[in-house]
């Protein structure tokens, strides 16, 4: 299993239900909607890609599991290709 690890060269800011990423080392900026907000946040305390679902699931209700899975993998994976969420081996 893999940690999750935000980047350090961040600059982040919170506006609305929106969260704003610049990436001081690229120069790109992105911007999480409402759930990759929730997700942001999330990662300051869990590190995990199953504990985030998990989490995401008991805010979300598991109704519908698969999709809150699919939607996180999703998002965790567009976070790190665009460089401002990082794998590291677990040890």
């Amino acid at each position: 299993m893999t940690k999750l690890t935000k980047s350090t060269d961040l600059v982040v800011r919170e506006v609305d239900q929106e969260t704003i990423i610049l990436n001081t080392k690229t120069g790109s900026i992105h911007v999480l909607n409402p759930t990759g907000t929730v997700i942001w946040k999330l990662l300051d305390e869990i590190n995990t890609l199953d504990a985030i679902v998990d989490a995401m699931e008991q805010l979300y209700g598991k109704g519908d599991a698969a999709t809150i899975q699919a939607d996180v993998n999703t998002i965790i994976g567009d976070m790190i290709a665009q460089g401002i969420l990082c794998e590291e081996p677990n040890r």
